[in-house]
């Protein structure tokens, strides 16, 4: 398994309650203002946030080169969240790339939102293989268990 995954996705969406002015003119001409009830107004465009994350496992093939790498893949996303397309933006080599494409594909996603209502939108998905993530089961000759060592 490989280190969770980072994405540049991470804004946070706001919006914003004020309240709505009636405007009078007072005595002596000057402006009276009174409020009469709140009224929302929504942040015109809010990206797509993570909901969740498969991380993908580091290349069988490439454990023996104890690689450090980073892919980044870039998702399309409909007005579900679902990944509808997923691209090598920066490659990592081969095997990396399949499994980064594999794992990023499966995410899923809050979509993006435009004056309310849900829209396509894309992000890009930084996906971090680490040595220190190659499996410790990975078979290997280490001899017997039980044998003593000879002195």
């Amino acid at each position: 398994m490989s280190r969770r995954v980072l994405t540049a996705t991470a804004f946070v969406a706001a919006a914003f309650v004020l309240p709505v002015a009636a405007e009078e003119e007072g005595p002596g001409g000057d402006e009276i203002v009174e409020f009469d009830e709140p009224a929302v107004i929504v942040q015109p465009w809010v990206p797509p946030e993570v909901i969740e994350e498969v991380e993908p496992e580091y290349p069988p093939e490439r454990y023996d080169e104890g690689l450090d790498v980073k892919v980044i893949i870039r998702v399309e996303i409909d007005e579900n969240g679902d990944v509808t397309k997923a691209y090598v933006f920066n490659s990592g080599g081969a095997g990396f790339d399949e499994a980064a494409l594999a794992a990023a594909r499966r995410w899923k996603f809050k979509p993006a939102l435009e004056d309310g209502e849900p829209v396509e939108s894309f992000a890009m998905i930084y996906v971090v293989f680490e040595k220190t993530t190659i499996p410790l089961w990975e078979e290997r000759s280490f001899g017997n268990v039980e044998e003593e060592p000879n002195d």
